[in-house]
């Protein structure tokens, strides 16, 4: 494990938040396609991913701001991408919005490495 990941969920709560999403949205019914997440539940980081999206997502409604794409990226790539942490250490950007181009087609290049494509990002 690398300096990076130390901030992942385990593979416990990440199969267990994925264990409730799934009942809550079948108890709502919903979510017809629901039956469709056999590749979320065959993958951990698919699996950490999901949860990482859902506190940004949470924290940004605590603090009363929108949920963007780029909220969900600067959270996945936090912990995936050494281009971007590198970025954040040498400064002066805070979040992706403040970063070089050439820092956040590394840095989603280094998500792509882990498996994350854009299909799947925009699916969070």
């Amino acid at each position: 494990m690398n300096g990076i990941e130390k901030n992942l969920p385990s593979e416990a709560t990440s199969a267990a938040a994925l264990t409730l999403l799934l009942k809550a949205a079948r108890q709502r019914r919903r979510y017809p396609r629901i039956g469709d997440l056999i590749a979320w539940q065959a993958s951990n980081t698919a699996q950490q991913a999901l949860v990482i999206a859902l506190d940004a997502a949470i924290l940004a409604g605590e603090d009363g701001r929108m949920l963007t794409t780029n909220l969900v990226f600067d959270a996945l790539a936090a912990r995936w991408s050494d281009h971007y942490c590198r970025a954040l250490d040498d400064g002066p950007a805070r979040v992706s919005y403040e970063m070089h181009p050439d820092v956040l087609d590394a840095s989603l290049q280094d998500l792509r490495s882990h498996g994350f494509t854009l299909v799947r990002l925009g699916a969070l």
